[in-house]
């Protein structure tokens, strides 16, 4: 079915989402895969998710509910990884209630018809001429203030979780012997963090980017499996879930 070009852009990104979560509910909760693991997961012969501004309309949708992240490294592809959040009763009976085409779906429940779905939205991306670009989400700025409102619950929770971080990393006699000058960035950015938290009425994207989730993606990648990555994690999920409260429409801007 063919519809006009701004009804498309509109409607178009929840079947990307619900295909893109239905692959991603296939893989473990703490493993990131590229999208051909994706595409393979959904056992259609052809390639589903083809157009770029599409996934990434799809996965901003699945992001800001909480239930998948990007991993966005130096080189090479996009990773994606599903929370702990993302699962079938998500899906079908929880949060994933709150997206029309998620509601209709869970009374489908044929993962087939949704394949056929997908394959009728590349159609029409096609046919009306559309460009990834219609599909950018709007223009947010990091440098625009943020209000830090204390007797938040989320906001003291962050604010605890990264305090507990900092004390792991500087209790780690490992750390300052074998990269001490990676230790010291990592521990002054998060006490900048953490101070800013505690005594200023303000904050801004590029504050949380910069003194926060990239010093802890740091810490994640170099302990990978170790206690100081899950100190550093639980620092960055209680971000993540006071920024999802407050101010959700930064969430993709700031995993990316």
């Amino acid at each position: 079915m063919l519809m006009d070009k701004n009804s498309f852009i509109e409607k178009a990104p929840p079947y990307y989402a619900l295909g893109l979560a239905l692959a991603l509910l296939s893989q473990d909760s703490d493993q990131t895969v590229t999208l051909s693991t994706l595409e393979h997961a959904t056992g259609h012969p052809e390639a589903l998710f083809r157009y770029h501004g599409l996934v990434r309309a799809g996965m901003r949708i699945l992001v800001q509910a909480g239930v998948a992240e990007i991993i966005a490294e130096d080189f090479g592809p996009r990773l994606y990884r599903r929370t702990g959040d993302l699962t079938a009763e998500w899906i079908y009976e929880g949060g994933g209630q709150q997206i029309p085409l998620f509601r209709r779906y869970a009374q489908i429940r044929n993962l087939g018809w949704l394949n056929q779905a997908i394959v009728d939205v590349n159609e029409n991306f096609k046919s009306l001429g559309v460009s990834s670009s219609d599909f950018d989400a709007p223009a947010v700025s990091l440098w625009q203030p943020l209000p830090l409102d204390r007797t938040d619950e989320a906001l003291v929770a962050a604010t605890e979780r990264v305090d507990e971080a900092i004390r792991s990393i500087e209790g780690d006699n490992g750390y300052a012997a074998h990269a001490p000058g990676e230790r010291d960035y990592v521990v002054q950015s998060l006490k900048t963090f953490s101070a800013t938290l505690k005594e200023n009425a303000q904050i801004t994207g590029m504050q949380i980017k910069t003194f926060a989730l990239e010093p802890l993606a740091v810490v994640m990648r170099r302990f990978a499996g170790a206690g100081l990555e899950m100190a550093a994690g639980a620092a960055k999920d209680a971000i993540v879930a006071w920024l999802k409260v407050k101010f959700g429409a930064l969430i993709t801007y700031l995993l990316s």
